[in-house]
Formats: C-alpha cells, sequence, structure tokens
C-alpha cells in the first residue's frame, strides 16, 4: 500500500470514529432529552384573570388558560402542518359540504362520552342569533343546524364554498368542543364547572390569584407528565419577572422587552423568541367624528412614525414593522405600502381640511378643537401602553389633543364591542392561529360591524365585502393572495389604519422545564401537553 493511501485510510477512519463518537453523544444526549419525569407543578405567570371557563362568551386571556381544557375537531401542529384532533377523518362531499367522522372512546371529564351530538350543540350554541357566541363571526360561515348523521359523523356546511373551512376550525376561537351534557345540567353557572376532552382538568380558579388544573389521566392523547399546570396572575411587568427569576414560577409566556437581556444572561432560565402568526395595529373609527372623515384619517395616518415606533419602543426582539395588514407568516400576506409616515403631507392634509392652530396649539376648525380618544389595553400585547403614549406625543406634535384611555381586557374588549363605538381609534392585535388571512379578513366584514362582531374600524363597503368573499370562495393560492392584497390596498386607501407590526413572542422558562410546544399561535390547545420538569439546576 502506498504512503499516502495508508495515511488517507486513517484520516478517513479517524473521520468516521470521530462522527461516531459525536453520533453517540448526540444521541445519548437526545435520549435523555427524551425520558420525561412524571409529576410536578408546573406555574405559568399571566397578566390577566380569566373571565370564565365557558367558551361560548369568553375572550383572550380566558381561551390561553381553558384551551388546556378543551379542544377542537382539527389543528395544526408547530411547523403549521393540519391533523385531526377530535377529528378521525374528514372529506368534502362537494364545495359546500365538508362530512367529519368523529374519533371514539373519548370522554369528557365528567365522564361522558364525546360524540356528533356535541359538535352540533357546540356550533349551533356558538352561532344562535339569540346569544352569539363572542367570537361567533369566525365561524358565521357555517349553515345551521348541524346535520348529524349518526354517532360519531358529522356534516358541516357552508352558505358558500370556503377555502380556509378546514383551517379555519383548526384553532381555538369559537371552535372548541365542550360537554353538551354539563352545559344543560349547570345551565348559566357552566362556566364554573368546565368539562372538555383536554389533557388538563379544572380544579380551582381564586380570583384574581390563580386557575390550577390537573393532569387527565384518561386523556386519549395520552396524559400529561405534570400533575398541575397553574396559571398565576401577576398583573405588575415587574413582578411577573421576579417571580421567574427566584423560581417562584416556571413560565414567563411572554416576556417584557425590557427584561430579555437581563433573562438570557441568567444561566437558570432559558429565553425563547418565538415567530408568531399575531399581528398588532390601530384602527380609525370610520363611524365617529370626526375621523369618519376619510381624508382626516388619511391625514392623522401620515403624521404617525411606525419604524420609530417599532424600532425604539417595541425593538427588534418583540416585532418588525408591518408593511401589510398580515403577519408576513401568514398565507395571504401582501406588502401593501405601509407605512405610510409622511410629516408633510399630513400637515398638509391638516391645513386643506380647514384646521388651524388654536390654544396651546390644538387644531381647531369651526371653533372646535382636534379632540380624539385612543383605547387601549396596555397588557394585551407587550409594550401596548408605551405605543399608546408615543402615537399621542406624534399626534400631539401635529396640533391633535389624543386622549388614551387604557382599560383592563375586560373592558376594553366591551368598549370595542359595543354598539356605540366611543372611541376615535382603538388597539386591535390578531392572532391569526390559522395560518390563513381569511380568519383576520372575516373581521371586516360589514356583517361583523359590532355587536354582531369585532369589525373595530367601523367600515362597511360591498366593494370589500365582495374581495373578502371572493377570497372565501377562490380555490386558486394564487387568486386569494391577489384578492387579500386588494383587501390590503382598499385598507390604505380609506385608511382606516395603522398597521404596526408584526410579533415575535419570548417566551422565558426556568432551564428544567421541558417538552413545551412554543406554537406561533398563542391559544395552542397541546402547549403544555408533553411539558416535562427536570432536576432544580
Amino acid at each position: 500500500m502506498r504512503a499516502w493511501e495508508a495515511s488517507m485510510r486513517r484520516r478517513i477512519a479517524g473521520l468516521l470514529l470521530g462522527l461516531m463518537v459525536c453520533g453517540l453523544v448526540t444521541g445519548a444526549a437526545t435520549q435523555a432529552q427524551e425520558q420525561p419525569r412524571r409529576g410536578g407543578t408546573l406555574t405559568v405567570i399571566t397578566p390577566s384573570d380569566v373571565s370564565t371557563f365557558d367558551p361560548h362568551p369568553a375572550v383572550g386571556f380566558s381561551v390561553r388558560v381553558f384551551a388546556n381544557i378543551y379542544e377542537p375537531l382539527f389543528r395544526k401542529d408547530e411547523k403549521g402542518v393540519l391533523q385531526g384532533h377530535l377529528a378521525q377523518s374528514w372529506r368534502f362531499l362537494d364545495p359546500t359540504r365538508l362530512q367529519v367522522t368523529l374519533r371514539k372512546g373519548v370522554k369528557f371529564h365528567s365522564g361522558n362520552e364525546f360524540t356528533a351530538d356535541d359538535v352540533k350543540f357546540t356550533y349551533e350554541r356558538q352561532l344562535n342569533p339569540a346569544d352569539l357566541a363572542r367570537d361567533a363571526a369566525v365561524i358565521k360561515m357555517l349553515k345551521t343546524p348541524i346535520q348529524v348523521v349518526d354517532r360519531y359523523t358529522v356534516i358541516l356546511e357552508t352558505r358558500e364554498p370556503n377555502a380556509a373551512l378546514v383551517d379555519t376550525l383548526a384553532q381555538s376561537l369559537a371552535t372548541l368542543i365542550p360537554d353538551s351534557g354539563e352545559i344543560k345540567k349547570w345551565g348559566k353557572d357552566y362556566g364554573l364547572h368546565p368539562s372538555g376532552t383536554g389533557p388538563f382538568k379544572f380544579v380551582e380558579w381564586v380570583r384574581g390569584q390563580h386557575v390550577k388544573l390537573a393532569r387527565n389521566a384518561d386523556y386519549w392523547n395520552g396524559p400529561p407528565h405534570l400533575d398541575f399546570l397553574v396559571f398565576k396572575i401577576v398583573p405588575e411587568e415587574a413582578t411577573r419577572v421576579l417571580a421567574l427569576e427566584s423560581g417562584e414560577a416556571d413560565v414567563l409566556f411572554e416576556t417584557p422587552p425590557s427584561a430579555i437581556a437581563s433573562l438570557k444572561k441568567n444561566a437558570q432560565i432559558k429565553v425563547n423568541k418565538v415567530p408568531t402568526y399575531r399581528d398588532v395595529n390601530v384602527h380609525w373609527n370610520a363611524r365617529k367624528a370626526p375621523t369618519d372623515d376619510v381624508r382626516l384619517r388619511r391625514a392623522l395616518s401620515q403624521a404617525i412614525d411606525v419604524k420609530s415606533i417599532v424600532e425604539e419602543v417595541i425593538t427588534a426582539d418583540i416585532g418588525q414593522v408591518a408593511t401589510g395588514i398580515f403577519n408576513p407568516s401568514v398565507f395571504g400576506a401582501c406588502d401593501v405600502g405601509f407605512p405610510v409616515y409622511n410629516l408633510a403631507r399630513a400637515k398638509q392634509g391638516l391645513a386643506e381640511l380647514g384646521y388651524r392652530a388654536g390654544k396651546d396649539g390644538i387644531l381647531e376648525k369651526d371653533g372646535r378643537p382636534l379632540s380624539l380618544t385612543l383605547v387601549v389595553n396596555p397588557q394585551r400585547d407587550p409594550r401596548n401602553g408605551e405605543v399608546a403614549e408615543a402615537i399621542q406625543a406624534q399626534l400631539r406634535a401635529v396640533g391633535v389633543d389624543m386622549k388614551v384611555l387604557a382599560n383592563e381586557f375586560a373592558t376594553y374588549m366591551k368598549i370595542l364591542q359595543s354598539p356605540e363605538g366611543d372611541y376615535n381609534m382603538i388597539f386591535h392585535g390578531y392572532g391569526v392561529a390559522t395560518a390563513d388571512a381569511d380568519l383576520k379578513a372575516t373581521f371586516f366584514l360589514s356583517t361583523n360591524l359590532p355587536p354582531a362582531g369585532q369589525n373595530s374600524p367601523r367600515f362597511a363597503s360591498p366593494e370589500l365585502d365582495n374581495v373578502i368573499l371572493a377570497a372565501q370562495r377562490e380555490s386558486s393560492k394564487d387568486k386569494r393572495k391577489e384578492l387579500y392584497c386588494k383587501m390590503g390596498q382598499i385598507y390604505r386607501d380609506q385608511a382606516l389604519g395603522v398597521p404596526l407590526y408584526a410579533s415575535f413572542r419570548n417566551t422565558s422558562t426556568r432551564a428544567n422545564v421541558n417538552g413545551m410546544v412554543l406554537h406561533p399561535d398563542e391559544w395552542y390547545t397541546q402547549t403544555y401537553t408533553r411539558a416535562w420538569l427536570g432536576p432544580k439546576p
């Protein structure tokens, strides 16, 4: 054998040995990571209390908590792959009828069996015109009554072909299936006696303090590793961070931007930056004077410097500047020319409308000052309060007296969905859990003007309705995207609001927390199902 051949063989042998060692080390590490420990209590910090455990009237943070109790027919995993959940299989009988075969042998926490009657009851209850669910707009495409074929088969029919139907049913707004038998038993008090099919059972709710859930040992998809899951309500931002640092809590689901850098330096804490489907916007009220004038809305929108707000207040840890009305991770996202900041044009537009500087520099027209109200829930998205103050300051610089009304979440939602709509501008974030633009787009239909829905700009036009509905019916993805781009252009041309940023979520955990699913959807039903606690460092 020649010397160079021998040398080469020795090098190859050494390389292979090295790879084998690396593989063994990696395999051993992976194997160790894949051996979860049973037991323990995982404590998650949340800034707001729940309002109820009944999915029918619930909103926001309540869904994030009870998504561990209830489940939908379908779900998308963290990679966006659609899967059956309580649905075993499904097929379209024709463009408007979806036949769903349910998973057999699934039990509610009460011991009642999950059947087609529960699906029928849930969707018909959500869509009852006399008592619409808070998020009923999400599933308004469904016709009622729901047809039950047999004990484990239902047919879901839509008024028109709907390309996003199964995606829409694969998230947690208006789609979670509660125990119809227990609802009938408890009536209006059901919200205190929840029963679902999910991995955790309800134990107790101490208002303003915590919610305690317990392991469902009979969970159809394999019981959780944890004994208990506790959601601790801590409204104060600094106190939430201290609870994680001290070990009083295990998970800070949304890490305040100001704490990210310091937590990253803490060896006992892991900070995970999670891409989401969420976007945050401020909408003008197109039905309340003086913002019912599109020319004024356009001028005021041009006075808001979104780029500086995102860079200086939000920061790159939390979001990126919005260029359209959908998060770029969502199907249908399109750059439609946002931000629209142009201070010179803003001032010119205000002058052309007849506004002149009055007392204390506040613009006036016909003797009336340009006074507006901005409604915000400071806790719903990171730094909402600071962003509201930045918008207030930027508009004050051009002569607008903008009053910021900060409300806790329940009050904020009442204002958003009230018939009168007592605001000129309001924050509205959208967690597009389906990763399909249709979920957010439907909020802007004229049929979803409050109180029927959450059309927060309160703008209605046949053109916009036609575009949204055409996108629902269209089977071609390319054509659907074109339609969503057109929707964004209408939003921009009508100056319905100002898209601010597409969100990142920074979820921080103690170093011994394993197995959590860091999903783009904040209301994912399987976040803690396989979570487990290792030894404390």
